[in-house]
């Protein structure tokens, strides 16, 4: 398991690029039938304040270089407060192994937005 700890602008647009190296040296190439999950809490027993899975649109995986990308929209942390570390994970789930693996862990913290979408002339 990996730690890896996240800062952006509440509000904001980002993306995180994530690579799982296995224990022989290579990375990870899903199949199919595999998923990740990517899931956000301001407690580790609360209400995920965000949710992220692959394979969808905010979490894509390239062949080409065999990073996952996870996309963060604005409305992902825009109602969220800022200057509070909230607990993530990333979970790997792979159907043909029956496993589950959490393979990043950290914290993602929110800086507080300055210029607001009302202060747009």
């Amino acid at each position: 398991m990996i730690r890896r700890d996240i800062s952006f602008v509440k509000g904001d647009s980002h993306k995180i690029k994530l690579r799982i190296k296995l224990a022989n040296g290579e990375y990870f190439i899903p199949k199919e039938s595999d998923r990740l999950y990517f899931t956000a809490k301001l407690v580790s027993e609360g209400e995920a304040v965000i949710k992220k899975y692959y394979p969808s649109e905010d979490f894509a995986f390239s062949t080409e270089d065999n990073f996952f990308r996870i996309s963060f929209n604005p409305e992902d942390t825009e109602n969220l407060k800022a200057h509070c570390d909230y607990l993530y994970d990333i979970e790997l789930s792979v159907p043909s192994f029956d496993k589950v693996k959490t393979v990043v862990k950290g914290t993602l913290l929110l800086c507080e937005d300055i210029t607001k979408r009302t202060d747009y002339v």
